[in-house]
């Protein structure tokens, strides 16, 4: 190998290397960023044990429904990857995938119906607006964590 090919290869390797670094920094960024780790963190010590209890009990009920819906999901997937495409059993996978995700959107909004009742109105408040945030006028590329106005400075 010649000396010119021996710099470029050890470039590439080095560029690699760096880009694997700073993605894998923002795969972190963004599992630290979830609103639902940080949902709860300006709530009263009362409030937020109160929170984290629900939490906990809806994530072992909800396992099921998680299960079922990575299933679903992956049915859909082989039904997808075969070289003829069976229609039929194709929106039957899509069926019982909308149904098991529709399934967790309920046991979620019964569990934050649970929380909201147990809190007082101003941490009612608090958690809700946190919450909706992702939903506002205001952000609308629905970005996870703070819009970037409302940091601290």
């Amino acid at each position: 190998m010649s000396r010119r090919t021996k710099i470029l290869f050890t470039l590439s390797i080095l560029l690699n290397v760096l880009l694997l670094g700073a993605h894998a920094g923002m795969m972190v960024k963004r599992a630290y960023d979830n609103p639902w780790s940080h949902a709860y963190s300006d709530l009263d010590p009362e409030s937020q044990s109160i929170v984290a209890r629900e939490f906990q009990v809806a994530r072992k009920d909800m396992k099921q429904s998680r299960d079922d819906f990575r299933d679903a999901r992956k049915a859909v997937t082989e039904i997808l990857e075969v070289e003829i495409l069976d229609k039929d059993a194709y929106e039957a996978a899509l069926e019982k995938m909308q149904a098991s995700q529709q399934k967790m959107m309920e046991k979620k909004m019964v569990m934050m119906r649970e929380i909201m009742a147990k809190l007082p109105p101003e941490e009612r408040e608090k958690l809700s607006h946190r919450m909706m945030r992702p939903f506002g006028k205001h952000n609308k590329r629905n970005r996870v964590g703070p819009h970037p106005m409302e940091r601290a400075p």
